[in-house]
């Protein structure tokens, strides 16, 4: 049998010294407690495999220790209480293999069915009579170990479950080619934000930015150079993303900037930073003999009276088409001249 960790707990020194005494001779590490109270404190500051508490003691007695112990749920190896089933990250979780189940065996001087009942309905997993044997102790030891490592195999599985949910939403959320968050995260960060500002009247502004001339570079270098642009492209726009704002690719050569702002003019710096990171790239445009690679982008602030839920998306775009037809490689707000907007240019 492995080795388990064992806290006693019975407020007789004589009694809890000889049934630590047959735990220590078993192999196993022990801890003893002189009452409920005390045995409490152990639990809060570490996690135990198996409790060995007298049922009759005064103040906190073996059976409200029990209801105790099965309120609180699993415990961490750091002792703090888990919530099987909570997902990662959050208080109930505690990383697969870390969840311990802490098996109760009740010690009584009372040997009877009715007394054995009551103790099981506590949250007893177990019971032994007094005075203990060593060889009764033993076997339920043996179970003990046998209902733990069921618990913690239970948990892991679960845990790994958990991860393996995570890691899909997170695979859902992302564009494969640049690692970005992609237009269905923006979505959801859009109805966040949306709901803020209903709540708190918390503005925000959107940007959508646009690669020009992406059709000719295809076209002359092929699409394979085409999706190394793109992540050249998603890197540059990245590194001047601010920690408050979110950058998204929104589809093709298209990309979504979600900054935390209604400012008019500080959205548009916000937003012809990135512009100007990828001018920085200094990247040759086969399509365009003599050209760079450039994005063109448009910005425009929520408004919270307009009521279509992608309606802060549509002024962004129709701003970015304005930036399009005035020359391209440049950042232009939304107002009232886009609202006549017409195609976009052919060759973005």
């Amino acid at each position: 049998m492995s080795h388990v960790k064992v806290l006693v707990v019975d407020d007789e020194p004589v009694s809890a010294l000889v049934a630590a005494t047959i735990v220590r001779r078993l192999g196993h590490e022990v801890t003893t407690a002189s009452d409920g109270d005390d045995a409490w404190q152990h639990l809060q500051a570490g996690a135990f495999d198996v409790v060995i508490s007298d049922r009759d003691m005064p103040v906190v007695g073996g059976l409200e220790l029990c209801r105790r112990l099965r309120e609180q749920g699993p415990v961490g190896l750091d002792g703090a209480a888990r919530t099987v089933g909570a997902g990662t990250g959050g208080a109930g979780t505690g990383g697969a293999g870390q969840v311990r189940y802490t098996y109760l065996i009740l010690v009584t001087a009372h040997d009877s069915r009715s007394d054995a009942l009551v103790g099981m309905q506590a949250g007893a997993d177990d019971y032994l009579s007094k005075p203990v044997s060593p060889a009764q102790l033993e076997l339920r030891l043996i179970a003990a170990q046998r209902v733990s490592d069921l618990h913690r195999s239970l948990e892991r599985q679960q845990q790994d479950l958990v991860d393996i949910g995570n890691s899909q939403h997170a695979l859902a959320r992302h564009d494969p080619l640049t690692g970005l968050p992609n237009r269905r995260a923006l979505q959801e960060e859009l109805d966040r934000f949306r709901a803020r500002a209903s709540r708190h009247g918390r503005g925000f502004s959107v940007a959508m930015l646009d690669i020009d001339h992406f059709k000719a570079f295809n076209d002359t270098a092929g699409h394979l150079e085409g999706d190394r642009v793109l992540m050249l492209v998603a890197d540059a726009l990245s590194s001047r993303v601010r920690s408050t704002d979110g950058l998204y690719r929104y589809g093709g050569e298209e990309f979504a900037l979600l900054l935390d702002t209604a400012d008019r003019a500080g959205a548009q710096k916000g937003a012809d930073r990135l512009r100007q990171a990828v001018l920085d790239l200094r990247l040759a445009h086969p399509g365009r003999p003599g050209e760079v690679v450039t994005v063109s982008s448009g910005v425009a602030q929520h408004d919270p009276s307009r009521l279509e839920p992608d309606a802060v998306l549509a002024d962004a775009d129709a701003a970015l088409y304005r930036a399009k037809q005035a020359g391209r490689n440049m950042t232009c707000g939304y107002g009232d001249d886009d609202r006549a907007r017409t195609e976009a240019p052919a060759d973005g």
